[in-house]
């Protein structure tokens, strides 16, 4: 994991803000590597949870920014990341789209088996489960794609892993942390990830980011913003199905689908 860490942030860091490498044991009994500490920056999470924050269409705009770096980083397929860089295809298993009554793309075919094949369906109920496959379908035929590519992922691109600071220039992203499940994917997985508590975030840091990241990525197709929020919903399922208790994480999740069930596409 370590190796695939070192060797992600070595690909990006020409137009990616990272925290330079200082030394990494990969091969090690137990791996790790050694980042520089950056001392004149702050998490946004700690940001967004200040009384005041000013310009934030700024930061959501230099976070936008910096999202669309990592996305023009591009494989030749989808899958996991070795130590090399090389791909490993998903096997997400659940047979072929007929088995089980299964239908649409590869992807709604691993949340059909995300929602009935384990403990999202009985944390849901069979009514809602039902509502919910239906939707899945519903967006799944109606996502455009035509352009799709698969490129460097985050896939915990989220304000805890960002460190941001503010300077005369305005604000500028220092850093993109914690890169152990990086992968070779759509990149609307982490637009999707990014604005998943958007109900929590100045709409003004909301509207920077949208804009700033259309505006660097020529690979957006118009319904870019339905499809992030459609991919995004794995999350909620494989929360909703862990085998541990998880009464807060899974209260958010049934409200995140819930949130999804209404429809709202930005």
């Amino acid at each position: 994991m370590a190796a695939k860490e070192v060797a992600v942030q070595r690909l990006v860091s020409p137009t990616v803000p990272i925290s330079p490498v200082l030394y990494e044991a990969a091969h090690a009994a137990h791996p790790y590597y050694v980042a520089r500490w950056i001392d004149d920056a702050v998490p946004l999470d700690r940001v967004l949870a200040g009384e005041q924050l000013e310009d934030a269409t700024g930061l959501g705009a230099v976070v936008g920014r910096t999202l669309a770096a990592i996305h023009h980083y591009t494989f030749d397929r989808a899958g996991d990341l070795g130590e090399a860089l090389e791909v490993v295809p998903w096997d997400h298993g659940g047979g072929p789209p007929e088995a089980d009554g299964q239908q649409g793309s590869s992807y709604a075919r691993l949340l059909h088996g995300l929602l009935f094949r384990g403990r999202a369906y009985g944390r849901l109920g069979a009514e809602l489960s039902e509502q919910l496959w239906s939707r899945i379908l519903m967006e799944d035929a109606a996502c455009d794609e035509s352009r799709e590519r698969s490129c460097v992922v985050h896939f915990d691109f989220n304000p805890k892993n960002l460190l941001v600071r503010s300077g005369l220039d305005g604000w500028s992203v220092a850093a993109v942390l914690d890169w152990e499940f990086a992968a070779s994917a759509d990149a609307m997985f982490d637009v999707g990830n990014f604005l998943r508590h958007r109900a929590d975030y100045p709409s003004e840091l909301v509207e920077g980011f949208i804009s700033e990241y259309q505006s660097n990525a020529p690979w957006v197709t118009p319904d870019w913003l339905r499809r992030a929020r459609f991919l995004d919903l794995s999350s909620q399922l494989e929360n909703l199905g862990s085998a541990q208790e998880k009464p807060t994480g899974h209260r958010v999740a049934r409200a995140l689908v819930d949130d999804f069930l209404k429809g709202s596409t930005r």
